[in-house]
């Protein structure tokens, strides 16, 4: 244990003693850019995020897809705007811009799977959620930190139990309800293809 301690003292004195603080984003695990893996240019207006496209599916993470930018209210309001349209003006009806673009495009997400529809050994229907930390073990994630997958017909995955996954698939925007009828998420895709991230 003695040996243990000296070894950290060592360590922390060699860098100054300070030690960086790190959140979620700058895990792998929770979205950093390795998620989305975007390419950078330098032009005119600064620097610009270029998406990666491989196979005609483009890359993303979830911070590619996060609603954070409205606010925990603003979420609950897009969400109760989707599930009643006719209570709500056009403009609370709104996706961010961002989000905007991506519906009905083919998107390739990064995430961790959690089977809904399980028939002879292969699934069909799961849960695509960005890290098991904030779901499983941590109580229901954000709406913006899980996605419903639906295999096309035809298609369906092996389980891939606390590994990170790909889905290449249809992203597309539309209210999701809960058992009691409440909204509880928007992201959707149509997956054609899963396989093990690296």
């Amino acid at each position: 244990m003695k040996s243990i301690l000296i070894g950290a003292l060592a360590l922390l004195s060699a860098c100054d003693g300070s030690i960086p603080e790190l959140g979620p984003k700058d895990l792998a695990f929770e979205g950093a850019a390795i998620d989305s893996a975007p390419e950078k240019k330098v032009g005119e207006e600064g620097v610009v995020k270029v998406p990666v496209i491989v196979n005609s599916f483009r890359k993303l993470g979830f911070p590619d897809i996060s609603l954070e930018e409205l606010g925990d209210e603003g979420i609950e309001d897009l969400l109760d705007a989707l599930l009643y349209p006719d209570d709500y003006t056009e403009e609370e009806l709104a996706f961010p811009d961002h989000l905007k673009a991506l519906d009905d495009t083919k998107v390739s997400l990064r995430g961790y799977m959690i089977p809904s529809v399980q028939k002879d050994g292969v699934v069909t229907e799961f849960l695509l959620v960005a890290d098991l930390l904030s779901c499983c073990f941590g109580g229901a994630p954000q709406p913006d930190q899980w996605v419903r997958v639906v295999m096309d017909e035809g298609h369906s995955t092996e389980y891939f139990a606390f590994i990170p996954i790909r889905v290449n698939g249809r992203f597309w925007l539309q209210v999701i309800e809960d058992e009691a009828g409440y909204a509880a998420g928007c992201f959707h895709i149509d997956a054609v293809e899963v396989e093990r991230e690296p």
